[in-house]
Protein backbone atom coordinates (compact mmCIF):
# COMPACT_ATOMS: atom_id res chain seq x y z
CA UNK A 1 0.00 0.00 0.00
CA UNK A 2 2.80 2.22 0.84
CA UNK A 3 4.51 1.51 -2.76
CA UNK A 4 1.71 2.78 -4.16
CA UNK A 5 0.85 5.70 -2.67
CA UNK A 6 4.74 6.53 -3.19
CA UNK A 7 4.33 6.17 -6.90
CA UNK A 8 1.08 8.12 -7.17
CA UNK A 9 2.58 11.14 -5.59
CA UNK A 10 5.93 10.82 -7.39
CA UNK A 11 3.76 10.64 -10.82
CA UNK A 12 1.91 14.31 -9.54
CA UNK A 13 5.10 15.39 -8.42
CA UNK A 14 6.57 15.39 -12.23
CA UNK A 15 3.34 15.93 -13.82
CA UNK A 16 3.31 19.32 -11.73
CA UNK A 17 6.75 20.14 -13.03
CA UNK A 18 6.42 19.85 -16.42
CA UNK A 19 2.52 21.27 -16.08
CA UNK A 20 4.67 24.70 -14.39
CA UNK A 21 7.08 25.44 -16.78
CA UNK A 22 6.70 28.18 -18.72
CA UNK A 23 6.58 28.55 -23.15
CA UNK A 24 8.50 31.04 -24.30
CA UNK A 25 7.45 31.10 -27.59
CA UNK A 26 4.67 32.26 -27.63
CA UNK A 27 4.33 35.85 -29.91
CA UNK A 28 4.54 39.12 -27.81
CA UNK A 29 1.70 42.06 -27.98
CA UNK A 30 2.35 45.39 -28.45
CA UNK A 31 3.04 46.63 -25.19
CA UNK A 32 5.47 43.27 -24.44
CA UNK A 33 7.20 44.73 -27.63
CA UNK A 34 7.21 47.83 -26.52
CA UNK A 35 8.40 47.24 -22.98
CA UNK A 36 11.44 44.99 -24.87
CA UNK A 37 12.75 48.03 -26.18
CA UNK A 38 12.25 50.00 -23.13
CA UNK A 39 14.67 47.48 -21.21
CA UNK A 40 16.77 47.47 -24.58
CA UNK A 41 17.43 51.22 -23.93
CA UNK A 42 17.38 51.27 -20.55
CA UNK A 43 19.88 48.84 -20.81
CA UNK A 44 22.43 50.73 -23.16
CA UNK A 45 21.89 53.89 -20.96
CA UNK A 46 23.36 51.46 -17.88
CA UNK A 47 26.21 50.48 -19.93
CA UNK A 48 26.97 54.08 -20.62
CA UNK A 49 26.63 54.83 -17.06
CA UNK A 50 28.94 51.73 -16.18
CA UNK A 51 31.39 53.26 -18.82
CA UNK A 52 31.33 56.75 -17.13
CA UNK A 53 31.70 55.55 -13.93
CA UNK A 54 34.75 53.25 -14.62
CA UNK A 55 36.83 56.68 -16.47
CA UNK A 56 36.36 58.30 -13.19
CA UNK A 57 37.06 55.73 -10.82
CA UNK A 58 40.68 55.53 -13.08
CA UNK A 59 41.40 59.20 -12.94
CA UNK A 60 40.28 59.22 -9.23
CA UNK A 61 43.09 56.09 -8.81
CA UNK A 62 45.45 57.80 -10.67
CA UNK A 63 45.22 60.86 -8.21
CA UNK A 64 45.44 58.97 -5.40
CA UNK A 65 49.08 56.95 -6.49
CA UNK A 66 50.06 60.49 -6.48
CA UNK A 67 49.77 61.10 -2.97
CA UNK A 68 51.90 58.24 -1.98
CA UNK A 69 54.96 59.55 0.25
CA UNK A 70 57.56 57.99 -2.40
CA UNK A 71 56.08 58.93 -5.64
CA UNK A 72 58.19 62.00 -6.40
CA UNK A 73 61.48 59.59 -6.28
CA UNK A 74 59.73 56.70 -7.99
CA UNK A 75 58.72 59.11 -10.85
CA UNK A 76 62.87 60.21 -11.35
CA UNK A 77 63.56 56.49 -11.71
CA UNK A 78 60.57 55.37 -13.79
CA UNK A 79 58.65 57.02 -16.48
CA UNK A 80 55.29 56.61 -14.96
CA UNK A 81 53.01 57.13 -17.53
CA UNK A 82 54.64 54.30 -19.64
CA UNK A 83 52.89 52.21 -16.59
CA UNK A 84 49.84 50.90 -14.62
CA UNK A 85 50.47 50.81 -10.98
CA UNK A 86 49.50 47.98 -9.73
CA UNK A 87 49.39 48.03 -5.65
CA UNK A 88 49.94 44.36 -4.53
CA UNK A 89 50.34 45.29 -0.77
CA UNK A 90 49.96 48.18 1.22
CA UNK A 91 49.75 48.08 5.34
CA UNK A 92 51.47 49.99 8.07
CA UNK A 93 54.73 48.34 7.49
CA UNK A 94 55.37 48.28 3.76
CA UNK A 95 53.78 49.63 0.46
CA UNK A 96 54.87 47.13 -2.46
CA UNK A 97 53.85 48.18 -6.07
CA UNK A 98 54.36 46.57 -9.76
CA UNK A 99 54.26 48.50 -12.72
CA UNK A 100 53.35 47.18 -15.69
CA UNK A 101 52.83 48.15 -19.30
CA UNK A 102 49.31 48.03 -21.43
CA UNK A 103 50.24 44.89 -22.59
CA UNK A 104 50.28 43.62 -18.81
CA UNK A 105 53.50 43.01 -19.04
CA UNK A 106 55.86 43.73 -15.39
CA UNK A 107 58.92 45.75 -16.05
CA UNK A 108 59.53 47.34 -12.64
CA UNK A 109 58.36 46.54 -8.33
CA UNK A 110 58.88 49.03 -5.70
CA UNK A 111 58.94 48.54 -2.34
CA UNK A 112 58.65 50.71 0.33
CA UNK A 113 59.67 50.53 4.06
CA UNK A 114 57.15 52.74 5.76
CA UNK A 115 58.96 52.17 9.37
CA UNK A 116 62.58 52.93 8.19
CA UNK A 117 61.50 55.34 5.16
CA UNK A 118 63.47 53.04 2.65
CA UNK A 119 62.71 53.26 -1.00
CA UNK A 120 63.89 49.80 -3.24
CA UNK A 121 63.46 49.98 -6.96
CA UNK A 122 63.65 46.51 -8.97
CA UNK A 123 64.00 47.01 -13.00
CA UNK A 124 62.85 42.87 -13.56
CA UNK A 125 65.32 42.79 -16.23
CA UNK A 126 67.97 44.60 -14.46
CA UNK A 127 68.23 44.26 -10.93
CA UNK A 128 67.86 46.90 -8.20
CA UNK A 129 68.05 49.95 -9.56
CA UNK A 130 67.36 52.70 -6.35
CA UNK A 131 67.59 51.68 -2.72
CA UNK A 132 68.22 54.32 -0.20
CA UNK A 133 66.07 56.16 3.09
CA UNK A 134 64.14 58.88 2.01
CA UNK A 135 62.83 62.22 3.24
CA UNK A 136 59.25 62.31 3.03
Amino acid sequence: MKKIIMMVMGVLLITLVACGTSNNNQTAGPSEAMNEEEQAVDKSNEYDEKDSGESEMADEKKSDDKNIEEYGVIEEHIDLDKYEMDVKEDNPHKRIILYETEQGEKEYKSIFLKDEDRLKIIEFNHGQIFNEVINS
